[in-house]
């Protein structure tokens, strides 16, 4: 997959490094292009058992977002610490979630760009996929306020046709979190995708979601 800059390129002076944008989208055919990417680098079903080992990812997970007990209802089906650090959690409550964490610069960099605005800097058509009705805001979690960024994402085109009209009604409801802690460079970028039901992510799901782990003071 291209990498997209996030802005269109000032007239004058040096170019910029930029977070690729495709990271915040990282969802399910991200996820297996990762993987075959990685397989195919010759790392092999070594690294496939290591990104798919429960016991391995949530202690990785646990250096980034620290949590009590795994949740009963989350299934952690996929971890990754080369190149872009993500955990893909499979909620039987009808959620997908994704925990991303980038470092440094241009992880505080991408932060702002994506929380920091009302026009939130990511690409809202990359060509199999569309999002509509963007709405920045914030919710209270544990005694902390995170901005997130709800949205409907659009399949289009070929994939379009080929999913049920239930499936895709029910996969487009989406919110992304700011979960970054107080005082931590870079941004820990938090995804929510609803897979069964209909309507928005809710503030009450958000909190449900998130209550196993350490966000903020009121746990």
């Amino acid at each position: 997959m291209a990498e997209t800059t996030w802005t269109e390129e000032e007239a004058t002076g040096p170019r910029k490094k930029r977070v690729p944008t495709w990271v915040w989208f990282c969802g399910g055919g991200c996820l297996l292009a990762v993987l075959i990417a990685v397989v195919l680098a010759g790392l092999g079903m070594r690294f496939v058992r290591t990104a798919m080992d429960p016991d391995v990812q949530w202690q990785k997970l646990a250096l980034i977002l620290p949590y009590d007990a795994r949740p009963p209802e989350m299934r952690l089906m996929f971890g990754n610490q080369i190149g872009l650090e993500q955990y893909t959690i499979e909620d039987t409550r009808g959620f997908q979630f994704q925990i991303q964490n980038h470092s440094g610069k241009d992880g505080a960099e991408g932060r702002e760009r994506m929380f920091g605005t009302d026009n939130p800097a990511f690409p809202k058509n990359m060509g199999v996929m569309k999002f509509e009705d963007l709405a920045p805001g914030k919710v209270e979690v544990q005694g902390r306020e995170l901005r997130l960024i709800r949205m409907r994402m659009e399949f289009s085109g070929v994939i379009a046709k080929m999913m049920p009209a239930e499936a895709r009604d029910r996969m487009g409801s989406m919110a992304f979190i700011d979960g970054t802690p107080e005082g931590r460079d870079g941004m820990l970028f938090l995804q929510i995708s609803r897979t069964k039901g209909e309507g928005i992510v809710t503030d009450d799901e958000i909190r449900m979601l998130l209550q196993p782990f350490h966000i903020g003071p009121k746990r």
